[in-house]
């Protein structure tokens, strides 16, 4: 709302005239401050007033990114807490266990050739190589010693599936990398379903007579759905990115915290062991709190029946 005049157009306009030169196109150095005319852009107490509100917003902005920034804080320390209580209650549930495979390599079509499962004390609940029906590439086998003379007389995947069912059916399973396992088991379920569903074809073509155009993409989409199935039956949980995050080696490059390695040897039930050392080192500081929680309902329980 001010009305004090710093100059007028008539003025600007002349100078400018009298200066065309120095804005013209053609020149690619800007003159120095000391060509310009010594106009202000305000007035003084509009000056004054503009500082003011300048101070007033960034002291507005100053509180805000404190607050922001606690509040980040604030959160991060609590997800921190809650990653290693996950993984103090995870070391005392009995339903949680632990599964890890070794494969013919890392490609989407790569076989499962060792399988392991413990429970959170440790035990061993499956431990078994698995005959793939391919050669093991040595690349692969220098990584974890299983060659192809190795699996012989080794049982399917499918042989141990009803085995691995049972275990796992109604329980948390842990997994070091889950996307990897996962897509590891889903192939593998996918084959076995897909056998299954050949055999079906084929006994129906025995009995009508006839082959059906479409059968084999039929008993493809039957087997991915079986096994979509059978995985989404089970609960499987990720310990690398909780681990990785409390281990807290950031990369600015990838924007987070770098995945550690596992170091458990390369052997299912080796790494099975990795990783529930993985859970007792983020958990170390409630381990006491909960081993007693979970002491406390185990007796409760066994007074109850």
């Amino acid at each position: 709302g001010c009305t004090k005049r710093r100059g007028s157009k008539k003025a600007a306009r002349a100078w400018l005239k009298a200066h065309e030169w120095l804005l013209r196109p053609e020149r690619t150095d800007l003159p120095s401050s000391s060509c310009w005319p010594d106009w202000a852009r305000r007035c003084p107490p509009c000056q004054k007033a503009y500082d003011v509100e300048q101070e007033r917003r960034q002291a507005e902005l100053q509180a805000r990114y404190e607050r922001e920034e606690r509040e980040r804080r604030e959160a991060e320390a609590r997800a921190a807490e809650e990653r290693c209580r996950w993984a103090a209650a995870a070391l005392v549930d009995p339903d949680v266990l632990v599964l890890d495979t070794e494969t013919t390599g890392l490609d989407d079509d790569a076989r499962i050739v060792e399988l392991a499962v413990l429970n959170s004390r440790g035990e061993v609940l499956l431990d078994t190589l698995l005959d793939p029906g391919v050669p093991v590439p040595g690349d692969a086998a220098a990584i974890h010693g299983i060659t192809t003379e190795a699996l012989v007389g080794a049982p399917t995947f499918s042989d141990v599936l009803v085995q691995l069912t049972g275990l796992l059916d109604g329980k948390r399973c842990l997994i070091y990398n889950q996307w990897f396992d996962i897509g590891r088991l889903r192939h593998e379920l996918t084959l076995h379903y897909l056998d299954r569903a050949a055999r079906e074809a084929t006994e129906e073509t025995a009995r009508t007579g006839t082959v059906a155009e479409d059968v084999r993409e039929r008993a493809v989409a039957e087997a991915a759905k079986q096994a979509a199935a059978w995985l989404d039956a089970m609960t499987f949980e990720d310990v690398m990115i909780p681990y990785s995050d409390w281990v807290g080696d950031w990369s600015d490059y990838w924007g987070n915290n770098r995945w550690q390695p596992l170091n458990g040897g390369h052997r299912a039930a080796g790494d099975c062991r990795a990783v529930l050392d993985c859970l007792r080192a983020m958990g170390r500081n409630y381990a006491d709190e909960y081993a007693t929680a979970a002491a406390g309902a185990g007796a409760l329980s066994e007074g109850t029946s």
